[in-house]
């Protein structure tokens, strides 16, 4: 006799049906009893999970009251059912091994040869993570030499019980730093330790998740078997943010609707009509957003061609005015380069980002300048390089978390255009990625504010070393032929500054044509663009028109094959 476990809650109920019903088609013969823990459910709907045991195959529900839930835990899309896991043992006292599936796997003839593991040495037998160890480097970040997935494991609930390894998973969800992007997934992987066999990725392939980011070549290299382990897996784990039952167009949609009752046809195309609704409304913002961008794209692009000509010609330019939010919206003499649209808290910028400062051409400063700005890195750490002309001014790690800084610039290092730069070795991530939203983009380092303004604290004690030296000032004009003598000497040096000015003047000219030929090929590509995003637009619409009579055709197909009527 084999035992197996699902979690679920009302709202992952039609998944679980369907993964149990793939399972009781493919159990070969094996004599197996399937344990639903609910959270939740209705009668009704516990009645129709019963249902699906057939033959060798018996299934049972088993209602969870008490639910450990983690006190900082907030998530996207991740409920806290997934918490559920860790109290397996407790809940199963009367057993030693389970095999604990999550509800979007679909099980194919093979996959009962998972019970064959031996596990009586650890604590469980589990399939690595690509996506983590290879995007995330999760093993790294906790500590250890491999990452499991959490979605199938062939648990020892014995040994769990016996090294007490329920009470140690509830103690490190509830740490203020623990991180919740997986749930339940990081406890499991730091409690275990490595104390664990791992399984051929058959038994756990995240097809979707992987088919979307690796060739079968470089995932059979990670996993180190053959791709034919990998084109015919027995337990195929759809995580991910496009399911099968959202989604018509998913790379498993077909295989996933082979186990779907007549009943619950009707619910999946009112879920495909609702995604495809959904997508047509994310299209148009996301048009209406690339207009917007491109309309305030504009602006900049003019103002940044009239203070380089402005300046190149040797008259007064608009220059930025010290103290003010440089990643603010319409600061005058900023010209903002690898940053994303303004958001209420700050802006966003890609890993490696550019700010052109215009500065008063006869500013003369008195002291070194000051700064400051508010940072956070997106998702994880990061190491960030800041330049000011060039020259290295520090090197910081940015956090999650939003820190200040304050840099001490020198005065002497100031130009008339200045280029402020922050770079990060760390490549920038989106949400979309990371499977914590539908964001695409690249995301690095965010800034709450930033400016640069003149360092007070230098001032100060400028005045103070001039008030002390008052009196040795008097004295000096007594030499006033001495200082007649350095005022000759001043003005050649003047001369000398006025001759480099003009060669300042000539390479700005030049730097000006430059930078119009390359603004006029960036307007050209943002046209291009905006020309697709209309022309994917239509083409969704056409193929929302398209797909739904299909739909009910096969619908009713399928409907016709079984003798039923789907009403």
């Amino acid at each position: 006799m084999h035992f197996v476990a699902y979690i679920t809650d009302n709202g992952y109920l039609l998944p679980t049906k369907v993964s149990i019903a793939s399972l009781v088609q493919n159990a070969g013969g094996e004599d197996i009893t399937i344990y639903v823990v609910t959270l939740g459910v209705p009668d009704q709907q516990q009645r129709e999970l019963v249902a699906l045991g057939k033959e060798t195959v018996t299934v049972r529900v088993k209602p969870l009251t008490e639910l450990f839930t983690p006190p900082e835990f907030r998530h996207i899309y991740l409920t806290t059912a997934a918490f559920a896991k860790i109290q397996l043992p407790e809940l199963f006292p009367e057993l030693n091994e389970l095999l604990y599936l999550d509800g979007d796997t679909l099980l194919s003839p093979g996959c009962t040869d998972i019970f064959s593991t031996d596990v009586s040495t650890v604590y469980a037998a589990v399939v690595m993570d690509m996506c983590a160890m290879v995007q995330g480097e999760w093993h790294r970040k906790l500590g250890l030499d491999r990452y499991f997935n959490a979605g199938v494991m062939y648990l020892n609930l014995a040994k769990m019980r016996e090294d007490g390894l329920p009470a140690q998973l509830r103690a490190c969800c509830a740490r203020p730093d623990y991180e919740f992007l997986f749930g339940e997934q990081n406890a499991l992987n730091s409690v275990f330790g490595g104390r664990v066999t791992y399984l051929n990725p058959a038994y756990n392939f995240l097809s979707l998740a992987y088919t979307q980011r690796f060739s079968l070549e470089e995932i059979a290299r990670f996993f180190d078997v053959s791709e034919g382990d990998l084109r015919a897996p027995f337990i195929r784990h759809l995580a991910g943010s496009r399911k099968p039952w959202r989604f018509p167009n998913t790379g498993e949609s077909a295989a996933w609707a082979r186990f779907v009752s007549c009943e619950d046809h009707l619910t999946v195309v009112q879920n495909y009509c609702k995604t495809l609704a959904e997508e047509q409304k994310h299209a148009s913002r996301e048009l209406t957003g690339r207009l917007d961008s491109i309309a305030q794209v504009v602006p900049q692009f003019q103002a940044e061609v009239a203070n380089l000509s402005i300046l190149a010609s040797g008259k007064a330019a608009t220059p930025y005015r010290l103290g003010s939010d440089l990643v603010a919206g319409k600061t005058d003499g900023v010209h903002l380069e690898g940053f994303f649209r303004e958001e209420s808290w700050g802006r966003w910028a890609t890993a490696c980002c550019t700010i052109q400062i215009l500065l008063e051409p006869a500013l003369k400063p008195v002291s070194d300048f000051r700064l400051a700005f508010r940072v956070c890195a997106f998702h994880s750490p990061r190491i960030v390089r800041i330049t000011f002309n060039g020259s290295l001014l520090r090197e910081i790690t940015a956090l999650p978390t939003r820190r200040d800084f304050t840099i001490t610039v020198a005065a002497s290092t100031l130009r008339p255009v200045n280029r402020l730069a922050f770079s990060s070795d760390a490549p920038a991530v989106s949400p979309a990625e990371l499977q914590v939203g539908a964001d695409r983009r690249k995301l690095g380092i965010g800034f709450s504010y930033l400016y640069l303004d003149e360092d007070t604290r230098a001032l100060s004690r400028r005045f103070l070393a001039n008030h002390s030296t008052f009196e040795g000032q008097i004295a000096a004009l007594q030499g006033a032929n001495a200082q007649l003598e350095a005022r000759v000497a001043a003005l050649q040096g003047a001369n000398a500054q006025l001759e480099a000015r003009v060669a300042t003047v000539q390479g700005a000219n030049t730097q000006l044509e430059e930078r119009v030929a390359q603004l006029e090929g960036r307007m050209a590509i943002m046209e291009n663009e905006v020309l697709q995003l209309r022309s994917s637009i239509s083409l969704k619409v056409g193929r929302a028109v398209t797909f739904l009579p299909r739909a009910v055709f096969r619908l009713l197909k399928s409907c016709r094959s079984l003798g039923r009527h789907p009403s």
